[in-house]
């Protein structure tokens, strides 16, 4: 018996972790966690975990795994127990939605047991006024928990919450059927996003999926330059904190229109052009437009 399952198990495991090869907006879940070397189901019976991996793993859709996953957890007393639990449940949660896409919300209450009601009820919006409200609400809460409308609650709060949710594992870079990444809900809040978000932003973006459109042919880094020559700036912000920044977009590869930012280097140089700032700046564009020219050709 122990040998079968193991090969059912061999059998699965490549497919699970071929999950992150699906369309962006269905998120990537890892088959383990790199730190502690945790996976799916961890704490469950090789038996149970199989039931389970084989119910997603079969099923042609949401509705049918679903179905099936019920049907295990009516099986009997403990297989019950074990489907509810809340870090099962979650599992449970993140697989189906790595496999069959849509939003954890949605799938959660596809699912419908006792133990994704009340994963639910565990990531309902809350007030929420500053970290420590944020540490204990996650104690319970999904970090990567989507609503239905595809919103992460943690990036509806200030700065220092958002990055609370990206540090602990928020995917920003999950693109929604409209074509939107997460970090679209952030646009609103430009330019008053603070610098230290605008870093931990370019250190988790992908920029194969930065489409955060601020002004046409624009995306939410682009502004980075107008607001470095803003001499409105907060006073907290120095010219060496923009250059670091523009210069972490560019290395990136997160700037979607290079020449647009020059241009308005340019013109700006064209009333002060003895400002060695922005003369630094041009020569960093200059030489990020030479690098972008040279990789199309």
């Amino acid at each position: 018996m122990k040998i079968i399952l193991l090969a059912m198990i061999l059998t699965i495991s490549p497919i699970l972790q071929a999950m992150d090869t699906k369309e962006s907006y269905k998120p990537a879940i890892p088959m383990t966690n790199p730190t502690t070397g945790e996976g799916y189901l961890a704490s469950m019976p090789v038996e149970n975990k199989v039931q389970i991996m084989m119910a997603i793993r079969t099923a042609d859709s949401l509705e049918q795994a679903v179905q099936a996953i019920r049907a295990l957890a009516a099986s009997n007393k403990d297989f019950n127990t074990i489907i509810n639990d809340a870090k099962t449940t979650k599992d449970i949660i993140h697989m189906l939605v790595a496999q069959f896409g849509g939003y954890h919300e949605t799938v959660a209450k596809a699912l419908a047991t006792q133990g994704a009601q009340q994963y639910i009820k565990n990531n309902m919006p809350r007030a929420i006024n500053d970290l420590e409200d944020a540490k204990e609400y996650l104690q319970t809460a999904d970090v990567h928990y989507l609503n239905a409308q595809g919103q992460s609650l943690g990036l509806l709060y200030d700065d220092k919450v958002a990055q609370y949710w990206i540090e602990h594992g928020l995917d920003i870079n999950t693109v929604n059927p409209g074509g939107y990444t997460l970090a679209g809900s952030l646009i609103g809040k430009w330019p008053n996003i603070s610098l230290d978000m605008l870093r931990v932003l370019i250190k988790n973006m992908n920029p194969e999926v930065i489409d955060l459109p601020i002004a046409p042919h624009m995306t939410l880094l682009d502004g980075i330059v107008p607001r470095a020559l803003n001499t409105q700036a907060p006073a907290n912000e120095n010219q060496e904190d923009w250059y670091t920044i523009l210069k972490l977009a560019i290395d990136k590869g997160a700037l979607n229109n290079i020449a647009v930012s020059l241009d308005l280097v340019r013109q700006t140089l064209n009333v002060d052009p003895n400002n060695k700032f922005i003369l630094r700046l041009l020569a960093l564009l200059e030489q990020a437009e030479k690098n972008q020219m040279a990789k199309k050709q």
